[in-house]
């Protein structure tokens, strides 16, 4: 994911007026976990469309470089270009649904 589309609000008391304080290090320790947990779950996601989009089982996909790959062909589909849900759900095969 390129760096400018990702936007780290903090220290924004018109958002937040009570807290504790970041604390530094702990803040940056807790927001690394989260930031590490909800890319693993985009991924996973992410997985699971690419294996529709390019007609692969998901054991057979992997995740390198912005790019979901097709393990040993030259067959890929980039996390940025991820085709949108469609209106129609029904086109999509179960092992999406709720994506």
């Amino acid at each position: 994911m390129p760096l400018d589309s990702v936007h780290l609000l903090t220290g924004d008391t018109a958002r937040v007026s009570v807290g504790g304080g970041a604390h530094s290090g702990r803040a940056l320790r807790l927001g690394s976990i989260v930031m590490l947990n909800a890319s693993k779950a985009i991924i996973e996601k992410g997985m699971l469309i690419a294996s529709h989009v390019l007609e692969a089982d998901v054991a057979d996909l992997e995740f390198v470089a912005g790019n979901f790959t097709v393990k040993g062909t030259d067959r890929r589909s980039a996390f940025s270009r991820s085709p949108r849900r469609p209106s129609n759900a029904t086109t999509w095969p179960t092992s999406c649904a709720g994506l």
